[in-house]
């Protein structure tokens, strides 16, 4: 857990950044699996799987066709784009966080560069 300093100041750790980035690629895995990462052996193909066949054969008629287009232009957009692209968004932000935290020694190497100018 990150800890606050007397200033109000969050100290992140690189180990927290490589938690959350191994959590971001663990729910991937789960939401869309690993086989091709479009979803097929995850749990959005298995809901997906689930709706066509329920389509297809026990559930037909107007009804049918209309959850049909409830379920691809909502909530299939909402499971499976969306969530692909928030997924890499977090994980993008918190690979910058990490490459911002300074090295081991605790400066930024940076800083130390430019005072011995």
């Amino acid at each position: 857990m990150a800890g606050m300093g007397k200033t109000g100041t969050v100290n992140i750790f690189p180990e927290m950044m490589d938690e959350a980035i191994k959590a971001i690629k663990d729910y991937r895995t789960i939401a869309f699996g690993d086989t091709d990462g479009n979803g097929s052996d995850g749990l959005y193909g298995t809901v997906k799987k689930e709706v066509e066949t329920l389509t297809s054969s026990d559930f037909t008629g107007s009804a049918s066709k209309g959850f049909v287009n409830f379920y691809t232009n909502n909530i299939e957009p909402a499971t499976g784009s969306s969530l692909k692209g928030a997924l890499e968004m977090l994980e993008s932000i918190c690979k910058s966080i990490k490459s911002a935290i300074p090295d081991t020694e605790g400066v930024d190497e940076q800083l130390g560069t430019e005072n011995d100018k």
